[in-house]
């Protein structure tokens, strides 16, 4: 019972996209998509030892509660453009804005709640917590590269990336006096004097920003099987 719960994820979606040739030497793609999530998770809270024994020391006669079932339901917009410019034969030049999404896993988002005593002091419980109110992960995505070719065996390229995420997830633990903090639906008539609580919550905003740079060579000049060699390298530097 401890480790039962039930969740499901309905998700319709639909996209739309229209490629674009201003020019010989540039192309530009432009696209949407718009998904529907309807999340659903059951669950239980249980209080039992490590060895399935209630407060009593008596097997079977642990807290078992039907928490019911929490629904969510939300829409996302994910636009995105692509651009590649040619100027010259030896560069391309690429640039993209896309926006994407990350949900919860089952188990973080589970509607569940374990507590777990010491057998010798049934009052020293630890709660780990699912946490059925996780926001999903969202992230804005701004790339620009450019790549030269000196020739055909050889290619530089260096790129520049900007992300914004909101909603990131974060492995929780902490005291029982976080537990105003975090929201989580205790039942009623529960004793909340936890000595430690583990869950899942959202984080507000991060944002990386790095340059990649790198460098192919094929050897295709060598002689015999040689010529089949090359090498690349490959650097970022991200904050």
């Amino acid at each position: 019972m401890a480790v039962d719960y039930f969740t499901a994820e309905d998700i319709v979606a639909g996209y739309g996209q229209a490629t674009f040739d201003p020019s010989p030497s540039l192309k530009v793609i432009a696209g949407v998509r718009v998904e529907r999530t309807e999340a659903s998770g059951q669950g239980f809270y249980t209080e039992f030892d490590s060895s399935g024994r209630g407060a009593d020391g008596q097997a079977n006669t642990g807290t078992i509660i039907d928490l019911g079932t929490v629904t969510k339901s939300y829409t996302d917009w994910f636009p995105g453009l692509q651009l590649r410019w040619e100027p010259r034969d030896d560069l391309v030049i690429r640039a993209s804005a896309t926006r994407g999404l990350q949900r919860p896993n089952f188990t973080d988002r589970a509607n569940r709640l374990r507590v777990q005593f010491d057998a010798e002091d049934p009052t020293d419980r630890d709660l780990v917590a699912g946490n059925p109110d996780l926001e999903p992960l969202t992230a804005d995505s701004f790339d620009l590269s450019a790549a030269w070719y000196p020739s055909s065996d050889s290619s530089l390229q260096v790129a520049a990336f900007y992300k914004r995420i909101d909603n990131f997830f974060i492995d929780f633990s902490g005291d029982g006096s976080d537990l105003d903090l975090l929201g989580l639906r205790i039942p009623d008539g529960i004793d909340t004097d936890f000595a430690s609580i583990d869950t899942v919550i959202n984080g507000d905003e991060a944002e990386v920003v790095g340059v990649e740079l790198s460098a192919t060579q094929a050897f295709t000049f060598l002689p015999g099987l040689l010529s089949g060699l090359f090498v690349q390298a490959n650097a970022t530097l991200s904050s």
